[in-house]
């Protein structure tokens, strides 16, 4: 239960930051001269990256159990 909780408090607290960043990426002058195209590149590559992060962890996480 103890575990579960904590995976819990650890969500919130990524979510926080990555939407802390995000707001201020998104006050950057220089992100208007990109191209909507560029803009879902780069989503889309930082979720990939993001969900083979997560893959790895939870990987090394397994076999540590």
């Amino acid at each position: 239960m103890r575990n579960r909780k904590s995976n819990r408090i650890m969500g919130v607290v990524l979510l926080f930051f990555g939407s802390m960043s995000l707001l201020r990426i998104l006050g950057n002058p220089r992100l208007a001269a990109l191209h909507g195209s560029d803009i879902v590149a780069l989503t889309g590559c930082g979720a990939c990256l993001g969900v083979a992060l997560l893959a790895l962890l939870a990987r090394i996480n397994l076999r540590s159990d």
